[in-house]
């Protein structure tokens, strides 16, 4: 009895323990120096007019949600241009930041409320210990918004299944809508797999 009591107290420590060392490496790496792809979407789709942002999709490196959002953020701290940016990394990066922070939040809230706690604890763990989750953590492309609008949009999906739509088919429809503006070639992936007659599902481009 006392052995299972430790390993239930142990097993409830794993979250924490994930979660800080997510925090931790994300924080680390919030001042590092942005990379070519980095570069290139603030330089054409984020320090650009408000219409460039929106409407600019002469390359995928575009997630037009994302961008805005970074944009907006960005002018909140005055900065405003590459050159002011790469002074205060740190503060662009917050985010993406903040994007991955929620997906862990609310993973575990409503994995909680649908699969219990103990595979709440179990699945957010290994999410906040995924090499990719954690790569994809702080960069300043769309993944970690994408990533976010995917696990909302997925629970959303749980609740419309098993309870009367209501409202929630229209945060569904909220979503996918929002999901697709932050990763417009998934419109065209969407079309390729209805095509092939193949399950559906949103991919990260």
């Amino acid at each position: 009895m006392r052995g299972h009591r430790l390993s239930s107290s142990l097993s409830y420590l794993l979250l924490p323990v994930t979660f800080l060392i997510l925090c931790l490496t994300l924080g680390y790496f919030l001042n590092n120096d942005f990379w070519q792809d980095e570069v290139y979407t603030l330089e054409h789709f984020v320090f650009v007019p408000w219409k460039t942002v929106l409407t600019d999709y002469h390359s995928t490196n575009n997630h037009i949600l994302f961008s805005a959002t970074v944009k907006a953020v960005s002018s909140l701290f005055g900065i405003t241009s590459m050159y002011e940016a790469m002074e205060r990394p740190y503060l662009v990066r917050l985010v993406p930041f903040l994007f991955t922070i929620l997906s862990v939040l609310f993973f575990y809230l409503n994995t909680k409320k649908h699969y219990g706690r103990e595979f709440a604890i179990t699945g957010t763990s290994v999410l906040c210990t995924s090499i990719l989750f954690i790569d994809f953590g702080i960069q300043l492309r769309g993944y970690s918004l994408s990533i976010f609008l995917s696990i909302v949009n997925y629970f959303i999906f749980l609740k419309v299944i098993k309870q009367r739509p209501g409202r929630g088919l229209l945060l569904l429809f909220e979503t996918t809508l929002l999901y697709l503006l932050c990763l417009p070639t998934n419109i065209i992936f969407g079309m390729m797999k209805r095509i092939h007659q193949q399950p559906f599902h949103f991919a990260i481009c």
